[in-house]
């Protein structure tokens, strides 16, 4: 179709490709022309002895600063831009100047002899501050994590508030970090002078032990804590190494023989156990001279009463039915800081704290007076007549806020 009209008009069809090139041809002498006249004035500008700008075009983030070189200049400047409410400047020495941000936008910078005469110009993009992804990031100690910039293109230098935070690699966009203590600490990128940051909660990675003589009573407490990401050991010996654990849980299981606090035994309680009150007692003695925290559930709870001096009831009715709600009564502590005023529990059994132990408080009441917590006035040391390891997650709130406490007992290090 084509070679049939350049057939039928040739002489059109070359005055058309005369025009198309004529027009390429034009396009390149403008380009070339150009290219002269930007040669000619800077080699006229250098003749002169006006000031070079180095940078022609540079970016600033809002809150920055970039730095315009002057090489070897001496002469007195000074600068105008198209709009001072993008950016201002700092231009008190002669070879170079600062350009500040100040609201994102585009402007041309001047710059410009004392006599008025204009000599160079840069373009400067001002750009909002990148922000980090997240503003609160939980780690574990002893673990690496990662912190992303939003959309940043810059050059960023990373650091840390604390050397237990080490930074292991990092580019424009994102930095990795190696923890190798616990607390609380900020991760900063300062980008042209600028800084954003965000806070980091480094926890420890906790190593729990659950005493107990018998698999069968404490098995699930410790399945439990392990699928909650709690590294749970359970110790069957009273020969344990403190160094290795960060506290002590005692589970619940039988009744306590009555002469461990001297009073004779109670025939309606006649599940006894004589080595697993031994060998939780005196693990409950180990840890808490070596000042460690130690959490008791149901029988745990009572047996700490127990080692610090308290007694029981040996039989109470009315406790191994149905959840209750059972109400807060003393002073704030941890039951009180993690569910208020009331909770929902679940209860099995039928012995219960009667006189309290040296230094506890009860934290926790049932309607009918029955103790359902403790609490160590000055310890963390802490006990439920109840089973929050059966209540799903609002029985997991309160090992969360016991886990909480212990990790922050020590800052990093």
């Amino acid at each position: 179709l084509y070679m049939k009209e350049i057939r039928r008009h040739p002489v059109r069809v070359g005055i058309f490709l005369l025009i198309v090139a004529a027009g390429i041809c034009f396009s390149i002498l403008v380009h070339f022309m150009n290219e002269k006249r930007l040669q000619r004035e800077q080699l006229e500008i250098i003749a002169s002895g006006v000031p070079v700008i180095e940078e022609k075009e540079v970016t600033v983030v809002v809150g920055g600063y970039a730095e315009l070189h002057i090489p070897g200049n001496e002469k007195p400047i000074t600068w105008d831009s198209s709009d001072w409410d993008v950016c201002s400047m700092d231009y008190r020495k002669t070879d170079y100047a600062r350009v500040y941000g100040i609201k994102p936008g585009t402007v041309t910078i001047t710059l410009k002899l004392r006599d008025g005469k204009s000599a160079e110009r840069c373009t400067v993009h001002v750009v909002e501050l990148p922000a980090m992804d997240e503003e609160y990031i939980k780690v574990s100690s002893g673990s690496s994590f990662t912190v992303n910039l939003k959309g940043n293109s810059l050059p960023v230098e990373w650091s840390s508030s604390d050397p237990h935070i080490e930074l292991a690699d990092s580019d424009e966009t994102s930095a990795t970090f190696l923890t190798s203590g616990r607390g609380n600490g900020k991760i900063f990128a300062t980008i042209q002078h600028a800084t954003v940051s965000c806070d980091i909660g480094v926890e420890k990675l906790l190593k729990i032990c659950v005493v107990d003589n018998r698999w069968g009573d404490c098995g699930a407490v410790v399945k439990y804590f392990n699928r909650k990401g709690i590294a749970t050991d359970f110790v069957y010996s009273q020969y344990v190494d403190l160094n290795k654990y960060d506290a002590l849980i005692v589970p619940g299981g039988c009744d306590i023989h009555a002469s461990w606090w001297g009073e004779p035994q109670d025939p309606r309680a006649p599940d006894l156990d004589w080595y697993k009150d031994s060998l939780q007692l005196q693990l409950i003695k180990k840890f808490y001279a070596a000042k460690k925290p130690i959490f008791g559930i149901c029988r745990g709870a009572q047996l700490i009463n127990i080692a610090l001096g308290g007694s029981l009831y040996q039989h109470i009715l009315g406790h191994r039915t149905r959840p209750r709600r059972y109400t807060s009564v003393t002073a704030p502590g941890l039951m009180h800081d993690v569910y208020g005023e009331t909770v929902f529990t679940w209860q099995f059994h039928h012995q219960a704290v009667k006189r309290l132990g040296l230094g506890l408080k009860v934290t926790m009441m049932a309607p009918d007076g029955t103790v359902e917590a403790i609490e160590h006035k000055k310890r963390m040391i802490y006990g439920t007549q109840w089973h929050p390891e059966s209540t799903g997650e609002d029985g997991w709130k309160l090992f969360a806020g016991f886990f909480h406490r212990v990790r922050m007992s020590t800052t990093f290090g």
